[in-house]
């Protein structure tokens, strides 16, 4: 995990020993000053019943021995017991208020598990020790009755109310999201011919059964693009949130923003992913002009401009209404261009994984996976626009191919055949099949060369010709174990 901090210039440090460089650099008494300032005056008085604005009112007097105090727990990393002494209390906010035992993931976190995953995130030693030290030698008297009960030490759990907690509580739950599986969002799907042993399979489990794989973030997790209702969902989503603004209220100005931030925002996480059919876009479209144009979506309307005018940018005189089809394309170019780049990625293994090649590497060799999910197809399918821009890096070549690489903008470099047009005008092309009696005439010939294996790896071709000057011709590559036999393959392909 990186760590990121801003400098004094504004500028952004994520490298390990530059985090350290910051931790061995010792506070002055200007940042204690402005930290304990911050501080609200009221809150959190401690046992001494001295909330920060005494210290704050009386700085001029404590304000050296508190700047020297803060200063030996940084140099030592040593907290003094009776400074994280702490009172707890209720508070009723309403009459005879009952306390509620709520078993909270705050209170159940492991001192030594917080350890570790500031160790494994790469966190300096000195940070890690000064964390642990505010953690660990916290103490808690209870209030009852305005009268402390005995003093007691915690061997658990994370101080609710320092500023600190929420920061080291995302941390672990960051560790703790990826190994507990959630019960409510898990669900088992089987395949139909298993019905005798779904039972038996899903009590272990402990988890629900389905018969489709839902949605995650509101979006369907089947989708085909080939069929245009699989995501009416959307159309129905920004025709529901348009029905829910007040359109005499707003001006057209303010349409234009929410058009752009919240209706293409509904649109985000599903229009990065998938290429949307020219219907599902047409409607998207319809909607947010009605939206724009109208006082209401019932009523019929009159578009004051054409659409293409509004989709023009500001400064050429247009209204930069966003561009759905566009906006759709160039997400999906983001998404397989990082898939391309980022080898290291998840998303990027599995893809590369299952089919071989990226997004991108498709699109160059003008093909198409024969099955493929709808996703990779329509990343597939926008690479074919992008690729216009692209080039491809030689470098040593051993990634690149004369035969299957695109070296022209139509596509591969076809090759002729080496018999003249006229001759093959000139003559019938022999269909394969002769009369009894007949004679053919079969040139042959074979060229071969070794290869980093040692194996001969050979082209072949082929020229019949009848009496009647009918010709025949063909080429070959093949791999042979010598030379001879690639010439034995041309007479072989020759007469079959």
């Amino acid at each position: 995990m990186a760590i990121s901090l801003g400098n004094d210039q504004g500028m952004l440090v994520s490298k390990e020993k530059h985090l350290r460089m910051y931790s061995n650099e010792e506070f002055t008494d200007k940042e204690v000053k402005d930290a304990m300032f911050r501080m609200a005056p009221l809150k959190a008085p401690g046992p001494d019943g001295c909330p920060p604005i005494f210290i704050q009112h009386c700085w001029n007097i404590v304000g050296q021995d508190v700047c020297a105090a803060v200063k030996s727990f940084f140099r030592s990393g040593h907290l003094l017991r009776e400074l994280n002494m702490t009172h707890l209390c209720l508070l009723p906010k309403v009459i005879n208020a009952n306390k509620v035992d709520l078993n909270k993931a705050y209170d159940r976190i492991r001192w030594d598990f917080v350890e570790k995953v500031l160790r494994q995130m790469k966190f300096p030693e000195l940070w890690i020790g000064w964390i642990m030290e505010c953690i660990s030698s916290v103490s808690y008297a209870l209030l009852i009755n305005g009268e402390p009960s005995r003093w007691f030490n915690p061997k658990v759990g994370l101080r609710q109310g320092d500023p600190i907690s929420p920061y080291l509580f995302i941390l672990c739950m960051e560790v703790l999201s990826r190994r507990m599986v959630s019960k409510e969002k898990s669900y088992v799907i089987f395949i139909p011919n298993t019905r005798r042993l779904q039972k038996v399979l899903r009590k272990p489990l402990y988890v629900k059964q389905e018969q489709r794989l839902g949605t995650y973030l509101g979006c369907p997790m089947e989708i085909d693009g080939r069929n245009a209702s699989s995501l009416s969902f959307l159309v129905e989503k920004v025709y529901q949130k348009t029905l829910s603004w007040k359109f005499l209220t707003l001006s057209q100005a303010g349409k234009l923003v929410r058009i752009n931030s919240i209706l293409i925002a509904i649109l985000s996480h599903v229009i990065s992913l998938y290429l949307l059919p020219k219907k599902v876009m047409e409607k998207l479209t319809s909607t947010c002009l009605r939206f724009f144009w109208g006082t209401s979506m019932e009523k019929r309307l009159i578009y004051w401009r054409k659409n293409e005018v509004l989709k023009i940018r500001k400064e050429q005189g247009g209204l930069s209404l966003r561009n759905i089809p566009m906006l759709n394309t160039s997400l999906l170019y983001k998404q397989e261009w990082r898939i391309h780049n980022d080898s290291n990625s998840l998303v990027s293994k599995v893809l590369k994984g299952k089919y071989k090649h990226s997004p991108v590497i498709y699109a160059m060799q003008n093909k198409m996976p024969r099955i493929a999910s709808w996703a990779f197809r329509s990343m597939t399918k926008a690479a074919v626009k992008m690729k216009v821009g692209l080039g491809k890096c030689i470098s040593n070549g051993r990634n690149t191919s004369i035969l299957d690489d695109c070296w022209l903008r139509r596509g591969k470099i076809e090759f002729r055949s080496s018999v003249p047009e006229d001759e093959k005008q000139r003559h019938k092309k022999y269909k394969g099949t002769c009369e009894e009696g007949a004679l053919l005439t079969i040139f042959t010939d074979g060229a071969w060369k070794k290869d980093k294996n040692g194996r001969v790896v050979a082209g072949i071709g082929w020229v019949i010709k009848g009496q009647q000057g009918e010709i025949s011709q063909g080429e070959k590559n093949i791999i042979v174990q010598t030379p001879i036999q690639a010439e034995l393959a041309a007479i072989k392909e020759g007469i079959i």
